[in-house]
This record gives structure tokens, sequence and C-alpha cells, in this order.
């Protein structure tokens, strides 16, 4: 059965981790479903003793990329704040100039609530990418 929440009308790119960059466990990767990918992204760890041999390799390489490439989480909670701040601002300024520096303080407002909750989701992530490698390479 799938998952319902596995798509959730996003691309695919948008939904798992960066691939692996080993040879090896790259083409491994890119030869699964994308329910096996996501199932795989989602490993947490707890659950990295019942891997086999193929699947804790995936995990492992998926957790040292996620790792390498964390700039990018790290840098989409200013980016997904700025936006969430501009596109307040704008509409308020298009919509009722007359009021525009209370659109821009609603955006402000709610563009850090945005930047502070995807700093924190990306601080997770990462922490519970740390965990999921260090589960990996003590098991082995």
């Amino acid at each position: 059965m799938v998952d319902p929440r596995a798509r959730r009308g996003l691309p695919e790119r948008w939904l798992l981790p960066p691939a692996p960059r080993d040879d090896p466990a790259a083409s491994r990767w890119h030869d699964l479903p994308f329910e096996d990918k996501r199932s795989l992204a989602r490993v947490g760890p707890d659950d990295v003793p019942s891997l086999d041999g193929d699947a804790r390799t995936i995990v492992t390489e998926l957790a040292r990329v996620r790792l390498a490439t964390r700039w990018r989480l790290l840098a989409a909670a200013p980016v997904f704040g700025w936006l969430v701040l501009m596109a307040v601002w704008g509409f308020g300024q298009s919509s009722y100039p007359e009021s525009a520096t209370l659109w821009f303080q609603a955006g402000l407002a709610l563009g850090a609530l945005t930047w502070f909750a995807a700093a924190i989701a990306a601080i997770n992530r990462l922490r519970r990418t740390r965990a999921v490698l260090a589960a990996c390479t003590t098991s082995d």
C-alpha cells in the first residue's frame, strides 16, 4: 500500500534527500522506485539495526551527503522568511497602499516566524541525520 503522503503533489527532488555520491550506492538508489527511496530517506536511528547490507549502505551514504549539503537546509530558512515578508508586504502595498507600513510589519513578523520555524526544522533534520550516521557506523 502506498502512503498517501508520499507525493503531496511535489516533484521527487523536493521530497527526497540528495542522492548518494558513491557509485555503487548511487546506482542502487537510482534503480529504486520512489516509495522505496522515500522509506529509506525516512529511516531513523532506531531503524538502522533492522536494515540489510544494501539498504544500510544507501542510508549511510544518504546521511553523509545530507551532512555535506547541510548548507542548503540552513540557507533555505532565511530565504523562506524573505519570501514570506515580500509576499505579505507586496500584497499589502498593491492592495492597500494607505496601510503599507502595517503590511510591512505583518510581513516582517510572519517572515521572522517562518525563518525561525524553517531553521528549527533544519536543525532537527540535521540532528537526526547525525544520529542515523552514528547508528550506521557504530553497528558495522
